[in-house]
């Protein structure tokens, strides 16, 4: 393996690395949950610890987000009704 195993993080400091680079509150266990479901990101095992790599949290942080979207104003609503 050629990556540098001190940058991965066990899941509750990947929980806090998301919430202070990014503001989403996600938990330890909510982290779990979706390595369950195959929904949250990627991650390897150290022996029967998970372990996430801060680019892979990137990647899924980044993927989560949608595209720009503009409120509809009131005039705009009126005027395609």
């Amino acid at each position: 393996m050629t990556d540098d195993l001190s940058k991965y993080l066990r899941r509750d400091r990947a929980a806090k690395y998301l919430q202070e680079r990014y503001g989403i509150g996600t938990s330890a266990n909510s982290l779990a949950v979706m390595a369950h479901k195959g929904t949250g990101p990627q991650f390897r095992l150290f022996g029967r610890f998970p372990i996430y790599h801060p680019a892979d949290l990137d990647a899924w942080a980044e993927s989560r987000v949608s595209a720009r979207k503009f409120a509809r104003t009131a005039e705009y609503v009126a005027a395609v009704a």
